[in-house]
């Protein structure tokens, strides 16, 4: 006679166990799958068309021939430059973009004195996403996060005429043995440019300056792509 026996086993460490029924060979594509101490963050722009009767509150916001403009954090809707804070690496995984003008886009960590890199020189009229194996990342030169390091990316419009499209650039943020990250983020109002303190986890703010409400994005909870 076949006898079974159930019994509990203790779990230990982080991460899934070795009876997992995740296959990783199994993709078809390179996707996302953060471990415990990853984020995924999200900065991007959209330099919009507008006009459109159908939307009447979405304005007309090109970037003039000649001019540069910043990227935008899109869990606060505030402006880069952002901090990397002690204790945490930051790697940029892939960029897509789309613009009406020629124009190039340039990564600067630490006002360009530790690092500047040109991240794409684009033609008006193309679109082109780029997923890097190894894209660029503050593991290179400090690899234990010993010190903060502030990271900005810009927009130049190098074309004859004002630039309409969009931008966006994933990257991960990881923790290499510090404490938590802050439970609070300071978000800025796209309509009077007031700015608030709230959960991590907001989605829908109301403006406290105008009481208009906006949305930003809440990647907190965000661990992987299907």
């Amino acid at each position: 006679m076949k006898v079974e026996q159930t019994f509990a086993v203790e779990a230990r460490g982080i991460g899934a166990p070795d009876y997992s029924n995740t296959v990783d060979a199994a993709r078809e594509r390179r996707g996302l799958r953060l471990k415990y101490n990853q984020w995924l963050k999200m900065y991007g722009r959209s330099l919009n068309l507008g006009g459109d009767p159908e939307y009447p509150l979405v304005p007309s916001t090109p970037l003039a021939a000649g001019a540069n403009t910043h990227l935008t954090d899109f869990e606060t809707n505030t402006p880069l430059p952002v901090i990397i804070p002690q204790g945490y690496t930051l790697s940029l995984i892939d960029i897509g973009y789309t613009f009406s003008q020629d124009a190039q886009v340039y990564a600067y960590i630490d006002f360009g004195v530790v690092n500047v890199t040109c991240l794409a020189t684009i033609e008006g009229g193309k679109s082109t996403y780029e997923n890097k194996v190894l894209g660029l990342t503050t593991e290179w030169f400090d690899p234990s996060g010993l010190v903060n390091h502030r990271l900005d990316i810009k927009i130049y419009n190098q074309g004859s005429n004002p630039l309409f499209g969009g931008i966006m650039v994933d990257a991960i943020l990881e923790g290499v043995g510090t404490p938590p990250l802050p439970t609070t983020k300071e978000c800025q109002c796209p309509w009077c440019g007031g700015r608030q303190v709230e959960s991590v986890h907001a989605t829908e703010i109301k403006c406290k300056s105008c009481g208009k409400i906006y949305v930003v994005y809440d990647l907190t909870r965000f661990r992987e792509t299907r």
